[in-house]
C-alpha cells in the first residue's frame, strides 16, 4: 500500500522548464535540482522499503524504515533549501518594483 503511495510521486520536469532553466540563478537550479534529487531519492528507498519480502527480519525492516525518515528528513531540507532561494527571487523581484 505504501509503495502504491509513493510511485504515484512524479518529478518529471517538462522539457519547456528544462529549456527555460536559465532564466534562474546557479544558485536557485542548483538548489531546485538537489531538492528533485532527493525527493526523486526518497521514492526509491520507500519503493525498496515496500518491496521486502513478509519474511524479512525485524533488523533489516528497521534499517529501511530508519533509512526511509533519513531521506524524508533530506528531502524536507532540500525542499526548504529551494523555496527559500525561490522566495529571494521573488522578493527582489519586489523589490524592483
Amino acid at each position: 500500500m505504501l509503495g502504491e503511495k509513493v510511485s504515484s510521486i512524479t518529478i518529471d520536469l517538462p522539457s519547456q522548464f528544462l529549456d527555460k532553466a536559465d532564466i534562474f540563478s546557479e544558485k536557485i537550479n542548483s538548489e531546485l535540482a538537489s531538492a528533485f534529487f532527493h525527493v526523486s531519492n526518497l521514492k526509491q528507498i520507500v519503493m525498496l522499503t515496500a518491496d521486502l519480502s513478509n519474511s524479512a527480519k525485524d533488523k533489516e525492516i528497521s534499517n529501511h524504515v530508519g533509512s526511509v525518515i533519513q531521506k524524508i528528513k533530506q528531502s524536507e531540507d532540500a525542499t526548504q533549501k529551494a523555496l527559500d532561494a525561490l522566495q529571494e527571487l521573488d522578493s527582489i523581484g519586489s523589490k524592483k518594483e
